[in-house]
């Protein structure tokens, strides 16, 4: 609120009050699958490095015993073994008080400086840009996770960059074990002929096909297909839809935004849209991309196309039901001392504090996470190529 010292703007309970506060457009994949660093997670490790178990539904039936006769002994289920590593995530941000002093009311000095409004401002956006790019890089590992994982590439410095599985100069990755006939053309029930792409692509026949292949391989009927507008666009064309769906009325029986959790405006988030012909699923058209570049985050380098990463590509859809114990996420300790003077304590979940710094005079935001997005079922999602690329 206008009229706070610079000194209580910068402590610790403020800095955190205001970053609770603030909500990012890229969130949607760690909030719909209850993935952000802020909730529980399914694993907390003592080492960057773990395992994990990897299991799936039992289909097995009892056998029958004969009257008076012992019981019969049953296999004990099989129960896989995945590595992860947590990645440190751990920024920050200096806010010199010189950038700030000039934000002071007139007569006000010191750290007990009130700050106007546009000083306030200035630090709660900062904070924000802190925050976001956080959720930006679990936004990005929990998208690719469910294309089939991600890696670490150095950035040229001291630290990495998150990049894709392909690139050459990953040196460390981080791959799911999703099922050969959960990704590409869904073991051929996207046909040549019959991409999502097409007017005339039988996308009622499809969807039932999946359904039918979930209960098979998992037992989790998928409800949700999350894609983005120019794979999505196709659909409101799409013939099989419109007859199944009664040619007398709209395709869709809905259409709305998705609203980022707590955020404004509004329309931040993805919309979503159930069309006539499938009620039983929700499409969810996100169209947010990130930048993984180590550049200013000016602008024009945000918008640039050859900076740009997006969370869906084009062509494809993830087929998934609601979230649940399926995935999830871990985070390893770590010890931290937030100021020369500070005890250590042992930190799992994100946190974030700030340190006085001199010459010049400062203060250094700082956040801390060991985060890596888990799936213990990695058969349940479906990551198909529903276009023609690929499948002619």
């Amino acid at each position: 609120m206008p009229g706070m010292s610079y000194d209580q703007l910068m402590r610790v309970p403020q800095i955190v009050a205001v970053y609770e506060q603030l909500h990012t457009p890229a969130s949607f994949f760690q909030n719909y699958f209850r993935l952000s660093p802020t909730g529980a997670p399914l694993v907390v490790s003592q080492q960057r490095t773990f395992g994990y178990d990897l299991y799936a539904a039992t289909r097995t039936v009892a056998p029958i015993s004969a009257p008076m006769a012992p019981p019969q002994g049953i296999g004990l289920k099989p129960i896989g073994t995945a590595t992860a590593t947590t990645f440190r995530i751990h920024p920050k941000m200096t806010i010199a008080h010189e950038k700030v002093f000039m934000t002071r009311q007139l007569g006000s000095f010191g750290l007990n400086t009130k700050v106007d409004a546009s000083g306030e401002k200035y630090i709660a956006m900062q904070i924000k840009h802190l925050k976001t790019t956080i959720s930006n890089a679990i936004e990005w590992m929990v998208a690719k996770m469910f294309q089939g994982g991600f890696g670490i590439k150095p950035d040229g410095n001291e630290g990495f960059r998150l990049c894709e599985l392909t690139d050459p100069a990953a040196v460390h990755l981080n791959q799911y074990q999703i099922p050969a006939g959960n990704k590409g053309d869904l073991g051929g029930i996207i046909a040549s002929g019959e991409a999502w792409d097409s007017v005339n692509a039988p996308i009622v026949d499809h969807m039932n096909e999946i359904s039918i292949l979930a209960a098979r391989v998992s037992g989790y009927q998928p409800t949700d297909i999350i894609m983005n507008g120019n794979t999505g666009k196709h659909l409101f064309n799409n013939v099989q839809l419109s007859k199944v769906g009664g040619t007398s009325f709209t395709i869709f029986d809905s259409l709305t935004n998705r609203p980022v959790e707590g955020g404004t405006p509004p329309t931040s988030g993805p919309y979503k849209v159930v069309f006539r012909a499938l009620p039983q699923y929700t499409f969810h058209i996100y169209n947010e991309g990130l930048v993984l570049n180590d550049v200013i985050p000016d602008y024009a380098n945000q918008t640039s196309t050859s900076n740009w990463s997006p969370l869906m590509p084009d062509g494809y859809a993830l087929i998934v039901p609601p979230a649940g114990d399926w995935v999830g996420f871990a985070t390893a300790m770590e010890p931290i001392a937030e100021n020369a003077n500070s005890e250590v304590k042992v930190v799992n979940t994100l946190t974030t504090w700030r340190t006085q710094e001199y010459d010049p005079p400062r203060f250094d935001v700082k956040s801390l996470v060991n985060y890596v997005p888990i799936m213990p079922q990695p058969q349940v999602p479906f990551f198909a190529n529903v276009w023609r690329t690929g499948l002619a």
